[in-house]
């Protein structure tokens, strides 16, 4: 029967037997002690002096046993020396070669720097290096693993091969602390940075005033004027909800300003349209229908011969009429603004070759 090293709770048995007569002897409990002897050492009182448990008088008379505690379960050879204070009551020693484990397949404890293989469960602790573990390990790995099957309380230290199952912790010393570490320093500075980039109370420019003033150090070519009050996403964007909704803001006229002047002067746009009372199209037509007066109906009046001659009766007939102030009597006139021939008249004398041609002199 295997007995396991540094685990509680694992009976000894021993037989207490009549040296005169050779009969088994029960109902001795009482007087019955034993020494413990751990690989090679000092006696000791086993259990602290306590008497063994009779195991069963009628159906194993004489067997008793011993239940050690741990601590003396805690060595690789133990030697147990239990004798009776009853005359003739003999009891034999027990020597014992402790396994690594425990009684359910369990490894209390695996120490070393070599053991090449543990198959079934490490009830304890691994620590050393083990080539592979196939089962669980209940306690923590400090140390090299090649490979571990199952699952594994904690690994301090470098696991070689691969790991099939669960595993609670990991830690590889002050290099996986500096790791994740140096990971939570880098997200506490970027969220820094993004709440300077969207928020633009003056609060979290205190709280981030040493990232604020990353964000505008000198990088070579000068520094950054960057205030989260003015520039962060939130403050844009108030400014902007502002111009969008009433047309405020921007350089003048600004889209409200111009609105507004549109507003007021509409009024005034359709008194361009309407002169006097009459329509300005109707103003177009009447000079349309002067100038067909002169000119005939779509300029049929005028070819190159005709626009050569009525320009020398212009001339003729502006001489006589304004710098003379003549009719054709050469006697003067005393015209004044707003009189004299009308326009049909004019294009009449014209027309009919009236005007003299003559070259004034």
């Amino acid at each position: 029967m295997a007995f396991y090293k540094n685990v509680a709770g694992q009976p000894i048995m021993v037989l207490a037997f009549n040296s005169t007569t050779g009969e088994r002897v029960s109902g001795d409990a009482a007087n019955i002690t034993a020494k413990i002897f751990k690989d090679a050492g000092a006696s000791a009182d086993l259990s602290a002096g306590a008497n063994p448990t009779e195991l069963d008088a009628t159906n194993a008379k004489g067997w008793y046993y011993f239940t050690p505690t741990q601590a003396e379960s805690n060595a690789d050879n133990i030697l147990i020396v239990p004798s009776s204070t009853t005359a003739n009551i003999e009891l034999r020693e027990v020597v014992i070669n402790t396994d690594p484990g425990t009684s359910s397949g369990f490894l209390a404890d695996v120490s070393g720097s070599a053991v090449a293989s543990v198959t079934g469960n490490v009830g304890g602790n691994v620590v050393g290096t083990v080539a592979s573990v196939v089962g669980n390990v209940g306690g923590n790995v400090v140390g090299t693993v090649a490979s571990v099957v199952g699952s594994v309380a904690s690994v301090v230290g470098n696991v070689g091969g691969n790991v099939v199952g669960s595993v609670s912790t990991v830690t590889d010393g002050a290099k996986e602390a500096t790791l994740v570490s140096g990971m939570l320093s880098i997200l506490t500075k970027l969220l820094a940075y993004v709440q300077l980039m969207v928020r633009k109370d003056a609060a979290i420019a205190t709280d981030n005033a040493a990232e604020l003033t990353e964000i505008n150090a000198d990088g070579g070519s000068g520094v950054g004027a960057f205030d989260n009050t003015t520039d962060a996403e939130e403050a844009i964007r108030d400014r902007g909800d502002v111009a969008w909704t009433t047309g405020a803001g921007g350089s003048a006229p600004t889209v409200e300003e111009i609105r507004i002047e549109m507003d007021d002067n509409s009024t005034k746009l359709a008194e361009i349209v309407q002169d006097t009372g009459t329509t300005l199209p109707a103003q177009i037509q009447v000079a349309q229908d002067d100038l067909d007066i002169l000119t005939g109906a779509d300029g049929a009046k005028f070819n190159s011969t005709d626009i050569d001659a009525a320009i020398l009766r212009i001339r003729n007939l502006l001489y006589k009429k304004v710098v003379l102030g003549r009719e054709g009597d050469g006697k003067p006139n005393s015209y004044e603004a707003g009189e004299g021939p009308d326009l049909t008249t004019i294009s009449a004398t014209f027309v009919a070759g009236n005007v003299d041609t003559e070259t004034p002199s």
